[in-house]
């Protein structure tokens, strides 16, 4: 049985629009996508830390690039910034190589 776009006007329906493909909607909302492989063993200690966190692995992989962006960009403004960080006792320097 064929309905017609007609016909369901008359009941009071109109057509759905078809679902834009995911290039569609990634253009829209201004979203890249980027297939990421991974070592295993890093892999799993980004899954293990995700769990830690009650997130997921895509959260923690864009908290981790966001991090480093800040980073990139402190250390790239001038040669005099450092970052430093601190465990306990001891104090370590982040140098972008």
């Amino acid at each position: 049985m064929v309905v017609t776009e007609k016909e369901l006007k008359k009941q009071g329906k109109e057509l759905e629009a078809p679902q834009k493909s995911l290039q569609d909607r990634n253009k829209r909302s201004d979203v890249k996508r980027y297939s990421l492989t991974l070592p295993s063993d890093m892999f799993q200690e980004v899954q293990a830390i995700a769990k830690v966190q009650n997130t997921s692995v895509l959260e923690m992989l864009k908290r981790f690039v966001r991090l480093g962006l800040i980073i990139t960009k402190v250390l790239q403004a001038s040669p005099e910034n450092a970052v430093i960080i601190r465990e306990g006792g001891r104090e370590r320097e982040l140098v972008l190589v």
